[in-house]
């Protein structure tokens, strides 16, 4: 990702642009796009999450609406308690 907010956002404008020419045939790329993907929806300029968000409720509204958000649950979760263990052990 770049420092720059215009190319964060770029980004995230042609992503949500692809994902909503390409629709389901995006799915065997989602593995290689999603940590991309989870930082920019939890970037500090709002313009850029909200285009990350944007494009991930189009793949929600397309397919597998609990298997995408039960995924990012459990990301969510382990990179958590992943860095709970290592700040507690130091």
């Amino acid at each position: 990702m770049d420092h720059d907010r215009r190319v964060r956002e770029s980004i995230c404008e042609t992503h949500l642009i692809i994902i909503q020419k390409v629709k389901k045939n995006i799915a065997p790329q989602l593995k290689t796009l999603m940590p991309c993907w989870i930082s920019a929806v939890f970037d500090p300029n709002k313009e850029v999450a909200k285009l990350a968000n944007e494009a991930f409720e189009v793949i929600n509204f397309l397919f597998f609406y609990f298997d995408v958000q039960t995924f990012m649950i459990c990301f969510i979760l382990l990179f958590y308690f992943f860095f709970v263990d290592i700040f507690s052990s130091s």
